[in-house]
Parts: structure tokens; C-alpha cells; sequence
């Protein structure tokens, strides 16, 4: 499943929202890097992807998460 991180980038950058950037920035007292999506829609971004990593061995899984 090449491409899988790409594509969660991707559709990060797509559903960003600067009111959403700019708010969250508030929260972290440390430089932060952040796409500015609501968590609604991280959380249906993650439901996508992870149903194609159902078939997946852990290890590659874990791979793609570091």
C-alpha cells in the first residue's frame, strides 16, 4: 500500500482550515506544526484509511505509524 501517507497528507492539506490553524495553536505553549482540521474530520479521514489497513501485518502497520 505505497502512498497511504501521502495520501492522508494530502487530504489533510485539502480539509485545512485557517480559523481551525489558529485555534488550535492555543493549546500548545511550544512551535507546533498543524494542518488546522477539525477533529470530525481527522476522525472520518482515519476511518477511511484504516479499513484499507485491515489486511496489513502489524509490522507494516507500524511502519507506516513511525
Amino acid at each position: 500500500m505505497p502512498g497511504i501517507i501521502e495520501s492522508v497528507r494530502e487530504q489533510l492539506i485539502e480539509n485545512a482550515d485557517e480559523k481551525t490553524k489558529e485555534s488550535g495553536k492555543k493549546f500548545f505553549k511550544e512551535e507546533v506544526r498543524l494542518y488546522g482540521v477539525k477533529t470530525a474530520t481527522v476522525t472520518k479521514i482515519g476511518n477511511q484509511v484504516f479499513k484499507l489497513l485491515t489486511d496489513m501485518p502489524k509490522g507494516e502497520i507500524f511502519e507506516l505509524c513511525t
